[in-house]
Formats: C-alpha cells, sequence, structure tokens
C-alpha cells in the first residue's frame, strides 16, 4: 500500500515526473522501501502528527521520482545497447 496517492503527489509534492498511469507501480515500491529503512513502523498507519505524515508523504514521492528516473534511464540504456 501507498502512503502517497497521486493527488498529494502533483498537489502538494508539486510532482511532475512520474505520469499518472506508473505512479502507483512507483509510489507503492519507494512506500516498500521506506518500510524496509523504518522497520516496518508505519505498516500499522501512519502517525497521528498532521506534520510527520506530510513529511513521510513527500519522502515517498521524492523516492517514487528516483526510482522513476532511474527505471527511465535502464530503459534507455538498453534501447542504445540492445
Amino acid at each position: 500500500m501507498a502512503y502517497a496517492d497521486y493527488q498529494f503527489y502533483t498537489e502538494k509534492y508539486y510532482g511532475d515526473t512520474v505520469p499518472e498511469d506508473a505512479f502507483q507501480k512507483y509510489a507503492d515500491r519507494a512506500s516498500d522501501r521506506i518500510n524496509m529503512i523504518t522497520f516496518d513502523r508505519l505498516v500499522d498507519g501512519l502517525p497521528d502528527d498532521e506534520r510527520m505524515v506530510v513529511k513521510i508523504k513527500k519522502a515517498v514521492c521524492a523516492l517514487a521520482d528516483a526510482i522513476y528516473q532511474v527505471d527511465q534511464i535502464k530503459k534507455a540504456s538498453m534501447d542504445t545497447v540492445g
């Protein structure tokens, strides 16, 4: 389950890198990575502190952007090589 949705990504994080049709995939992968880093401390739910929730969602969006960009670079290099 992703901790951020596309609406948050575009309206609060002001993201424009990941297209809407691909966002769920990358947000899920980013959330999984956040879970790994935090030893699953968020699995039972986000904190009650709204400020912390926004920080977590922004971290997911930033990581989703990075993962998407890495995938795009890999794809471009495979197209060039292959």
